[in-house]
């Protein structure tokens, strides 16, 4: 039972950005004492949450194993909460107690495996369906091609996962894509990519398989507009909004990545990425809400979060302030690039619009060239490539590396963003990191 309690609070830490887990094993008088759940009457597994913990029990005899994930920082979305709507379900799938001993110990290790991988198949599908064979063998072959090289290039691909065929059919925009319909029945099995051809020409960026959950693939669809979407459009998933906002019947998409990841893009802009073997739910409305709150203008919120998340898919820093007060900004040290052609570059940049120029393709740009850019809450660019002066701050207050010495310093003075080269996405405020996007 340690074992499956440990594979839980590892999934969590993975799936659930910047939460802290621990683990317990209580009587279940010391457990309904320490908890005060009102309805719990001894259920075998079981979930509880408010808005800075969740909780998930599993029941042994008369113990109770708890796993209890807390995040005081921000509170958990209703989507994260819904993630986990379905552990009951998944618990009874992976955790048989009475069975003989070599059998409970193949079904500890596969738990501690194939927790998180189920949750997530759950998820997208529907946590109400009969079955989910599906989606794990939709996303299975998924994480077997990204691991695949041919001729030296990255293998890619990806599925449109549909509840019904016809009714997607019916409402696909004829103006942003066209299907092109199998003539024989074709069926999702192991070793689908077993051919160069099935990926290539299907490759998961402007092409797609259509799979019902029969696991009959349909045919192929294609974005008939790929070069409308620049970077961070197509890392926001605007691409596919065309199709996942079907009302009619439960839409999915699940493709290969950049980075040697599987990405599952969902309605209302909810995506779930598989990368390193970790499964991470990526909510963005949290990082949105807050900033929200701080007076972010709308315009700037649209731009400003799918280019950051662009940067870090494109493996590339940046550390990006957003202050309270656009005359009180950090001290310089100096500037990045203090050249005359620095300089008049600088000079073009500064005062700019910011999503001005992410519609004209130079946010990335800008964003990257590393040092602080400091963008105002109505979107007006005040400042890039700056060096903060460090000389005011503890020596114990600048723990990390450069961007994170920065990023610390800077949000003395407003929210700060920062981008690393590994791909995490972190927020600060007043020295402290309060949300950080693993991936």
């Amino acid at each position: 039972m340690n074992q499956q309690i440990l594979g839980i609070e590892l999934a969590l830490r993975d799936l659930l950005p910047s939460v802290e887990t621990v683990s317990r094993q209580l009587s279940e008088r010391d457990f309904s004492r320490r908890y005060a759940i009102p309805y719990y009457h001894g259920q075998t597994a079981g979930r509880y949450h408010s808005d800075h913990l969740l909780l998930l029990w599993l029941r042994y005899g008369d113990l109770v194993f708890v796993v209890e994930a807390r995040r005081d920082t921000l509170a958990f979305s209703h989507a994260e909460q819904k993630l986990l709507r379905g552990f009951e379900r998944v618990v009874a799938s992976l955790y048989v107690t009475h069975q003989a001993r070599v059998t409970r110990s193949a079904l500890r290790i596969a738990s501690f495996h194939s927790f998180a991988e189920l949750m997530v198949a759950l998820y997208v599908w529907n946590r109400k369906a009969h079955t989910f064979w599906t989606p794990v063998l939709l996303i299975n072959q998924l994480q077997e091609l990204a691991l695949e090289r041919y001729e030296g290039a990255k293998c890619t691909s990806g599925f449109v996962f549909v509840g019904d065929i016809n009714p997607f059919l019916e409402d696909l925009d004829e103006n942003l894509y066209v299907f092109e319909r199998f003539n024989q029945k074709v069926l999702l099995r192991t070793k689908f990519f077993s051919k160069p051809g099935s990926y290539r020409y299907v490759d998961g960026r402007n092409a797609f398989y259509v799979v019902d959950n029969q696991q009959v693939v349909h045919g192929v669809v294609r974005c008939l507009q790929p070069r409308h979407y620049d970077m961070a459009a197509r890392v926001s998933n605007n691409h596919l909004s065309g199709m996942l906002n079907n009302t009619r019947t439960r839409t999915w998409i699940g493709y290969v990545g950049n980075n040697d990841d599987v990405n599952i893009a969902l309605p209302n802009g909810k995506q779930l990425r598989c990368h390193k073997r970790a499964w991470h739910f990526i909510d963005r409305e949290l990082l949105i809400d807050v900033l929200r709150e701080h007076g972010l203008c709308e315009e700037l919120l649209q731009t400003l979060i799918p280019t950051l998340f662009a940067v870090s898919d494109m493996r590339k820093g940046t550390v990006v302030l957003l202050p309270d007060d656009d005359s009180a900004l950090p001290p310089e040290a100096g500037r990045i690039d203090d050249s005359p052609l620095g300089e008049q570059l600088a000079l073009n940049v500064n005062q700019s619009n910011f999503s001005a120029l992410a519609r004209r393709n130079a946010a990335i740009g800008l964003l990257t060239s590393d040092g602080l850019t400091v963008v105002s809450r109505e979107g007006k660019v005040l400042r890039c490539g700056s060096i903060i002066a460090m000389d005011a701050y503890e020596v114990s207050f600048l723990s990390g590396g450069g961007r994170t010495h920065a990023a610390r310093a800077a949000s003395r003075y407003g929210y700060v963003i920062k981008v690393s080269e590994d791909g995490p996405i972190s927020l600060f405020s007043n020295g402290e990191c309060l949300l950080t996007y693993r991936f």
